[in-house]
């Protein structure tokens, strides 16, 4: 089975009691949910508990990169699958055992599915 053609995206709202993140592509609507709780809304907690507030922003924060990151992967591996092509068409054999090289090779077998 192949993943879902890019590009995705990444859309982002705000419901009721959470911030919600779509990924979605043209040929998929909805692939993923993520879904943050929100902090709660009762502002004397908030003030009294300022490290979790804080907390909870880095975390909301963090949340929205991996999001973007996973919006960014099908584009990602179409680009690393072409740069693998373009270096197969010359000789490998002096940098095969790059440490890059390597890791490149395991990168796009991990996303296709292997171990």
């Amino acid at each position: 089975m192949k993943h879902t053609p890019g590009p995705w995206k990444a859309l982002k709202s705000k419901e009721q009691y959470k911030t919600r993140w779509v990924i979605d592509s043209e040929s998929r609507a909805c692939m993923a949910v993520i879904d943050v709780p929100d902090i709660n809304s009762d502002k004397v907690w908030q003030v009294n508990n300022l490290d979790a507030v804080h907390e909870w922003k880095e975390t909301l924060k963090e949340v929205e990169c991996n999001v973007n990151l996973f919006a960014a992967a099908s584009d990602m591996f179409t680009a690393l699958k072409e740069v693998r092509f373009r270096l197969s068409l010359g000789d490998l054999n002096h940098i095969k055992d790059e440490p890059w090289i390597i890791r490149l090779n395991e990168v796009l077998s991990k996303a296709e599915g292997a171990e």
